[in-house]
């Protein structure tokens, strides 16, 4: 009897490792970003640089210059002097008109010193990355955790996997789906999402507490 109750116990440790590495690697997940900033089609944008020559904040009387080109090297934006802000920022405000990846070529200098770096800018219809891919992952990973938490009868692992379904309901409550919100359709989504883990993690609480 006490053998199996430690080799239950056991099982039991070995579960939480696995479901605390897979929470881990989700909520490394849900923080990794592509190197490239995104904006939205079609809107006036305000694009925001930082300088720092030899190591210290750009003067006052520094410049700071951009190059935008699509694809095919046609300039949206050629050789362009930004607007100085203060303390090292500059502003500049344009509009990308068509989808797609936009070079960014910066220099600032203040006529003895030098800065120049190269980026990205990616332009898509809402101004968000694809998120259904995102939402995706995390709602298999929640579900796949809870099902394993009902398979072992365990309700800490079932309330914890509810947490991913609370994550996906409100982040689709505030952001919408894949840059898309509406006060009915996405709302609706997430409001359904949150009372589903709401419910879940509500009943296995109580069975939890009644055991």
């Amino acid at each position: 009897m006490k053998s199996e109750h430690i080799k239950s116990k056991l099982q039991y440790n070995n579960m939480n490792k696995v479901f605390l590495t897979l929470m881990l690697c989700l909520f490394l997940f849900s923080f990794t970003s592509a190197e490239s900033e995104t904006y939205k089609v079609n809107t006036e944008t305000n694009l925001q640089f930082n300088c720092i020559l030899n190591g210290e904040t750009a003067s006052a009387g520094s410049t700071f210059n951009i190059t935008i080109t699509d694809r095919e090297g046609n300039y949206l934006v050629n050789d362009a002097q930004t607007q100085a802000q203060g303390d090292g920022s500059f502003n500049y405000t344009t509009m990308f008109t068509e989808i797609g990846i936009y070079k960014v070529i910066m220099v600032c200098g203040d006529g003895t010193y030098s800065y120049s770096e190269e980026g990205e800018y990616n332009i898509t219809p809402s101004g968000f990355v694809g998120s259904l891919g995102f939402y995706f992952i995390i709602l298999i990973l929640s579900l796949g955790i809870m099902i394993l938490g009902f398979a072992l009868r365990d309700a800490i692992i079932v309330i914890l996997s509810s947490f991913g379904l609370y994550f996906v309901g409100l982040y689709i409550l505030f952001f919408g789906i894949d840059g898309f919100r509406d006060p009915v359709y996405t709302w609706a989504i997430a409001i359904i999402i949150l009372f589903l883990a709401a419910y879940i993690s509500l009943k296995s609480a109580l069975e939890m507490i009644e055991d």
